[in-house]
């Protein structure tokens, strides 16, 4: 194989590399969008509702702490499902 050969095959792989790179990007910020969308209608509903279904609440709630002098803590989760 010539110089020139492996030079176009490397800068073909590199342009290859880039193209996923960039869907990877994407699908990433689609993912992150999605998942802020849920969060938000998950809250909306919660704020909404004069009583929020415990369904809703496991679903934001990682954990719930109550401490002397009734002082509450509510742990969210980190991703949402």
């Amino acid at each position: 194989m010539s110089y020139n050969k492996l030079e176009e095959d490397k800068k073909q792989r590199i342009k290859s590399l880039r193209c996923q790179v960039l869907e990877l990007k994407n699908s990433t910020s689609i993912d992150k969008e999605k998942s802020i969308k849920t969060a938000l209608n998950i809250m909306d509903q919660i704020i909404l509702s004069e009583k929020p279904e415990r369904k809703l609440l496991e679903s934001i709630l990682d954990s719930i702490t109550i401490y002397k002098g009734r002082i509450i803590e509510f742990r969210l989760k980190i991703n949402l499902q």
